[in-house]
Protein backbone atom coordinates (compact mmCIF):
# COMPACT_ATOMS: atom_id res chain seq x y z
CA UNK A 1 0.00 0.00 0.00
CA UNK A 2 1.23 3.50 -0.85
CA UNK A 3 2.11 5.97 1.89
CA UNK A 4 0.26 8.71 -0.06
CA UNK A 5 -3.48 9.31 -0.32
CA UNK A 6 -4.77 10.69 -3.60
CA UNK A 7 -7.26 13.51 -3.07
CA UNK A 8 -8.98 15.05 -6.08
CA UNK A 9 -11.05 18.20 -5.66
CA UNK A 10 -13.60 19.57 -8.11
CA UNK A 11 -14.85 23.13 -8.30
CA UNK A 12 -18.30 23.27 -9.85
CA UNK A 13 -20.16 26.45 -10.80
CA UNK A 14 -23.94 26.61 -11.18
CA UNK A 15 -26.35 29.36 -12.17
CA UNK A 16 -29.31 30.24 -9.95
CA UNK A 17 -32.64 30.57 -11.77
CA UNK A 18 -33.46 34.13 -10.73
CA UNK A 19 -35.15 36.95 -12.62
CA UNK A 20 -32.45 39.45 -11.69
CA UNK A 21 -28.68 39.26 -11.33
CA UNK A 22 -27.06 38.25 -8.04
CA UNK A 23 -25.65 41.66 -7.00
CA UNK A 24 -28.10 44.13 -8.63
CA UNK A 25 -31.67 44.39 -9.91
CA UNK A 26 -30.84 44.14 -13.62
CA UNK A 27 -32.79 41.55 -15.55
CA UNK A 28 -31.11 38.15 -15.88
CA UNK A 29 -32.21 37.31 -19.42
CA UNK A 30 -30.62 34.55 -21.49
CA UNK A 31 -30.08 35.56 -25.10
CA UNK A 32 -30.40 39.31 -24.51
CA UNK A 33 -28.16 41.54 -26.65
CA UNK A 34 -24.72 42.19 -25.19
CA UNK A 35 -24.56 44.94 -22.56
CA UNK A 36 -28.33 45.53 -22.67
CA UNK A 37 -29.12 44.51 -19.07
CA UNK A 38 -26.57 46.60 -17.19
CA UNK A 39 -26.53 49.37 -14.61
CA UNK A 40 -23.97 51.37 -12.63
CA UNK A 41 -23.55 48.43 -10.23
CA UNK A 42 -22.89 45.95 -13.06
CA UNK A 43 -20.39 48.36 -14.58
CA UNK A 44 -18.71 48.85 -11.17
CA UNK A 45 -18.86 52.63 -11.26
CA UNK A 46 -17.11 54.32 -8.33
CA UNK A 47 -19.28 54.71 -5.24
CA UNK A 48 -21.96 52.16 -6.12
CA UNK A 49 -22.59 49.27 -3.77
CA UNK A 50 -23.96 45.89 -4.80
CA UNK A 51 -27.02 44.51 -3.03
CA UNK A 52 -27.35 40.73 -2.93
CA UNK A 53 -30.39 39.06 -4.52
CA UNK A 54 -32.38 37.41 -1.72
CA UNK A 55 -33.87 34.73 -4.02
CA UNK A 56 -30.40 33.69 -5.19
CA UNK A 57 -29.32 33.30 -1.57
CA UNK A 58 -32.42 31.20 -0.82
CA UNK A 59 -31.69 28.92 -3.79
CA UNK A 60 -28.05 28.49 -2.77
CA UNK A 61 -29.03 27.57 0.80
CA UNK A 62 -31.70 25.13 -0.44
CA UNK A 63 -29.12 23.44 -2.68
CA UNK A 64 -26.80 23.18 0.32
CA UNK A 65 -29.50 21.63 2.48
CA UNK A 66 -30.44 19.15 -0.26
CA UNK A 67 -26.83 18.00 -0.55
CA UNK A 68 -26.26 17.76 3.22
CA UNK A 69 -23.63 20.50 3.06
CA UNK A 70 -22.37 22.90 5.72
CA UNK A 71 -24.33 26.20 5.75
CA UNK A 72 -22.36 29.16 7.09
CA UNK A 73 -24.08 31.51 9.51
CA UNK A 74 -22.01 34.34 8.06
CA UNK A 75 -20.81 34.91 4.50
CA UNK A 76 -18.70 37.74 3.08
CA UNK A 77 -17.97 39.00 -0.44
CA UNK A 78 -15.12 41.31 -1.44
CA UNK A 79 -15.04 43.57 -4.47
CA UNK A 80 -11.66 43.56 -6.17
CA UNK A 81 -10.53 45.79 -9.02
CA UNK A 82 -7.92 44.74 -11.55
CA UNK A 83 -6.21 47.08 -13.98
CA UNK A 84 -5.68 45.93 -17.56
CA UNK A 85 -3.47 48.25 -19.66
CA UNK A 86 -5.21 47.40 -22.96
CA UNK A 87 -8.71 48.32 -21.75
CA UNK A 88 -10.23 51.72 -21.10
CA UNK A 89 -10.95 50.97 -17.47
CA UNK A 90 -10.20 48.34 -14.87
CA UNK A 91 -12.26 45.20 -14.26
CA UNK A 92 -14.13 44.91 -10.98
CA UNK A 93 -15.14 41.50 -9.71
CA UNK A 94 -16.91 40.29 -6.59
CA UNK A 95 -15.35 37.27 -4.88
CA UNK A 96 -16.58 35.32 -1.89
CA UNK A 97 -13.96 35.66 0.84
CA UNK A 98 -16.06 33.51 3.16
CA UNK A 99 -18.29 30.93 1.49
CA UNK A 100 -21.99 30.73 2.19
CA UNK A 101 -22.34 26.99 1.56
CA UNK A 102 -19.52 24.46 1.67
CA UNK A 103 -20.69 21.68 -0.59
CA UNK A 104 -18.84 18.57 0.36
CA UNK A 105 -19.13 15.08 -0.96
CA UNK A 106 -16.65 12.28 -0.47
CA UNK A 107 -16.37 9.37 -2.85
CA UNK A 108 -14.05 6.59 -1.80
CA UNK A 109 -12.40 4.57 -4.55
CA UNK A 110 -10.67 1.34 -3.71
CA UNK A 111 -7.37 0.45 -5.31
CA UNK A 112 -7.33 -2.33 -7.90
CA UNK A 113 -5.36 -5.30 -6.64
Amino acid sequence: MSKYNVIIGLEIHVQALTESKVFCTCKNEFGAPSNSNVCAICLAHPGVLPVVNREAINQIIKAGLLTDSDIALYSKFDRKSYFYPRTIRSLSLIFPSRLMVKFQSVVRVSQAR
